[in-house]
């Protein structure tokens, strides 16, 4: 039972506390003391929850100012990065190309120079048979 008197107390309590604040803060705006400003309190209650609602309105409306300017920051970011891999992934793209290239070109330098050997072996010392039979000869 003494529970429940606490609880029942400790509510009486705050809500004196609320009505003396809210009389405080009429008597400061009318000049008025705070026991002669007690009949003010309902009207002091609803400025108090307007200026609430106001305070809370403005700080909404700034969050949606600043979560916009954060996504648009954000997307122009992005578009930043992908235009940079754009970038980056055509130079490799090129790269690739042009060591590709040299590498087609270096094969097919190879392939003429070794033809060129074999057609000088050929026509230079006749057929290819005769060619070999002649390296044979001139090794013993």
């Amino acid at each position: 039972m003494s529970f429940w008197r606490a609880v029942l107390a400790a509510f009486i309590g705050g809500l004196l506390a609320i009505v003396f604040a809210l009389a405080w803060r009429a008597s400061k705006e009318t000049g008025k003391s705070i026991p002669a400003s007690i009949p003010d309190i309902p009207a002091e209650a609803q400025r108090l929850a307007a200026d609430v609602r106001h305070r809370a309105a403005e700080t909404a409306g700034d969050v949606k100012q600043r979560a916009a300017t954060a996504v648009d920051d954000v997307k122009s970011r992005a578009s930043t990065a992908a235009d940079d891999v754009k970038q980056r992934a055509a130079a490799a793209a090129e790269g690739v190309k042009v060591r590709t290239t040299e590498a087609v070109n270096a094969g097919w330098e190879t392939i003429r120079d070794k033809e060129a050997a074999l057609k000088d072996r050929i026509v230079g010392h006749g057929t290819a048979a005769e060619s070999g039979a002649a390296e044979v000869a001139e090794q013993a």
